[in-house]
């Protein structure tokens, strides 16, 4: 980390205040599919390109609920 932590913080790894929970659409419902903008964040898949472009089968996409916090690595930065 380049920049210095205030006084009294310290670094600590984000695996100490979460994990990961997998639930996967294993009953295909319908849920809205979401997608990462760089710039806009986490928003509805038609948002982005003007329609859903997702498979039609479902099955192996990962649900998340509102109250869960989604991370995703970006090859070109940090999400805004």
């Amino acid at each position: 980390m380049s920049q210095k932590l205030p006084d009294g913080w310290s670094l600590r790894p984000l695996g100490r205040y979460c994990h990961e929970v997998v639930n996967r659409n294993s009953t295909s419902e319908d849920y809205e599919v979401l997608t990462c903008s760089k710039i806009h964040g986490v928003i509805p898949q038609a948002q982005k390109f003007g329609k859903v472009i997702a498979s039609k089968d479902r099955r192996r996409y990962k649900a998340i609920r509102r109250d869960h916090l989604y991370m995703i690595r970006c090859s070109h930065g940090t999400v805004r």
